[in-house]
């Protein structure tokens, strides 16, 4: 007698969905967690080249850090140096990695003339 084989792989896909599912998983937490760096990363730059075109139109230190703060209240360190007609800004904030938990800095300097 003949067994039918398609019978037999309802138990070989369940154990490969088994065996895949955790990599998969992993590969997407991880892929979120670079994708919200990068966010971070892009977005801490927006801020600074703004925060740049604003102290160049003549407004004050504290007027620039007024901006920055209200654009992101999580930014920790800011640095603004005042050249001749230049200004450069370095902002610094620390950000928690979704899937290992793990705070991560991330750092963005700006000079604009």
């Amino acid at each position: 007698m003949l067994r039918n084989s398609s019978l037999n792989n309802h138990g070989q896909v369940l154990i490969l969905f088994v065996l895949i599912l955790p990599v998969l998983l992993l590969s997407v937490f991880v892929f979120l967690s670079y994708c919200t760096a990068r966010y971070e990363q892009k977005s801490l730059k927006n801020i600074a080249e703004l925060s740049c075109r604003y102290a160049l139109e003549g407004k004050g230190e504290n007027e620039v850090r007024e901006l920055i703060k209200k654009n992101d209240s999580e930014i920790e360190e800011i640095e603004i140096k005042w050249k001749t007609k230049q200004v450069e800004i370095v902002l610094k904030k620390e950000i928690t990695i979704l899937f290992l938990n793990q705070k991560m800095s991330i750092q963005e300097s700006v000079e604009c003339e």
